[in-house]
């Protein structure tokens, strides 16, 4: 995989596509979410440098009408709840946006929130924090691996507050919620 920048300073994968996809699809710059890289494309593998660049990510393969249906669909999911940070572990200082729903957590950039440099969480569906909008409160399950809070294996959901500390993999996180109280985002 290599990551290069067009005219307009959008990064995509040259192996997959001859031209830049944002320019040629007519995207706006807001239709489309970040992920983090390390080192212009390079997987933590490839470095030792933890170095992160945060970059666009596109999907090209989707028509115009879909992208336009998933941004209408995602719009109300999309909205910041919470968030996470790594006090410890390779991501430590690193913070990761939790919306409304099931945010799936792993390595793989496909997850919800895409945890780099601790190679003891699953690539795939660690665990979930998940957003129960019509409560307004905060969970976290264990999926595939084992999750830690206040140093007890997690078997099934347990509710999460604001400074409630957890450990998945060799990593310990803190969550902070945005939405507490009476504090909620409004249906449109």
């Amino acid at each position: 995989m290599a990551i290069i920048s067009c005219t307009n300073n959008h990064y995509y994968d040259n192996s997959k596509y001859d031209s830049c996809p944002f320019c040629n699809a007519g995207v706006n710059d807001d239709d489309y979410r970040t992920v983090a890289l390390y080192n212009n494309g390079q997987s933590q593998r490839e470095t030792n440098d933890l170095e992160i660049k945060t970059i666009s990510f596109y999907d090209a393969s989707n028509s115009v009408k879909d992208q336009e249906l998933m941004v209408k669909h995602s719009a109300e999911a999309d909205l910041t709840v919470g968030w996470l940070v790594c006090l410890e572990g390779g991501s430590r200082g690193r913070d990761y946006r939790v919306v409304s729903g099931r945010n799936m957590v792993g390595r793989d950039y496909s997850m919800d929130i895409c945890i780099q440099g601790d190679e003891t969480i699953s690539r795939e569906n660690h665990c979930a924090v998940v957003y129960d909008d019509k409560h307004n409160l905060f969970y976290i399950l264990p999926v595939n691996n084992m999750v830690y809070k206040d140093d007890k294996l997690l078997t099934e959901a347990v509710e999460l507050k604001t400074g409630d500390e957890f450990v998945i993999g060799e990593s310990r996180f803190v969550f902070v919620a945005f939405c507490e109280g009476d504090r909620k985002w409004k249906k449109d």
